[in-house]
């Protein structure tokens, strides 16, 4: 019972360690494109489905959204590039709309260009070299990526804010619990130097005399003396 009870806390403490680890490259990904956790987790699970990765997503829709920033600015070959899908960018107060929301449009509107070769082009200058590992994902369209975002939701598979933040702070005392090993091994490697440095030169000094002995073509006999004598300072 002991033994069963232990092997299920080290299995629990596994699955938690594992858990905020993934937590906290989910969260370093939300900060790094602007996707929410909570849609990054649908998109997760929607990539098993749809065959495009969850990378190659967030990275288009981060080129995306530079050409977005680019329209703005007055660069008519970047607006154009959304004029051409008939894909608003602007809010009616003349903002720039949420890049998700604009991402999801773009897929939809490419889904309908009926051309494959013009389809490819255009996704190639609007997401970069990755548009074409996203032709599964335009097939599939925006409305399957939020029925399948949907279905992870019922499914218990998005964590809310309360979870990530508890799972994220468990893998923050765990990167300080590593630290501090670390530490702590360091310290007593230095306490331990003056007792294996004096082993270790010794016995290198006797590695050299063993060496020279084989080297000498010492006999049998004589090379046992000198391994025995070795063997005695250390």
């Amino acid at each position: 019972l002991a033994a069963a009870t232990g092997a299920a806390v080290k299995t629990g403490f596994d699955w938690t360690k594992q858990a905020g680890e993934n937590v906290d490259g989910l969260m370093t990904l939300s900060t790094q494109t602007g996707v929410s956790a909570a849609n990054l987790q649908k998109w997760d699970y929607a990539a098993r489905f749809i065959d495009t990765d969850v990378s190659t997503m967030t990275g288009s829709m981060s080129k995306m959204t530079k050409q977005m920033g680019e329209a703005s600015k007055g660069s008519a070959s970047a607006g154009d590039k959304f004029k051409a899908l008939g894909v608003n960018i602007y809010n009616s107060n003349g903002s720039l709309r949420d890049s998700e929301d604009v991402f999801m449009d773009a897929i939809d509107a490419l889904g309908k260009v009926s051309n494959e070769s013009e389809r490819d082009a255009m996704a190639m200058d609007l997401f970069g070299k990755s548009a074409q590992e996203l032709n599964p994902l335009i097939e599939a369209g925006g409305d399957k990526l939020k029925e399948l975002g949907d279905e992870a939701k019922h499914a218990g598979l998005v964590m809310g804010g309360s979870a990530l933040d508890a799972l994220g702070g468990f893998d923050d005392a765990m990167q300080r619990f590593d630290a501090t090993g670390k530490g702590l091994k360091n310290t007593i490697a230095s306490v331990l130097v003056p007792v294996f440095q004096p082993f270790v030169e010794t016995a290198t000094g006797a590695m050299g005399r063993i060496s020279e002995a084989m080297a000498d073509g010492l006999q049998p006999g004589e090379l046992n003396n000198v391994l025995q004598s070795t063997l005695l300072t250390l």
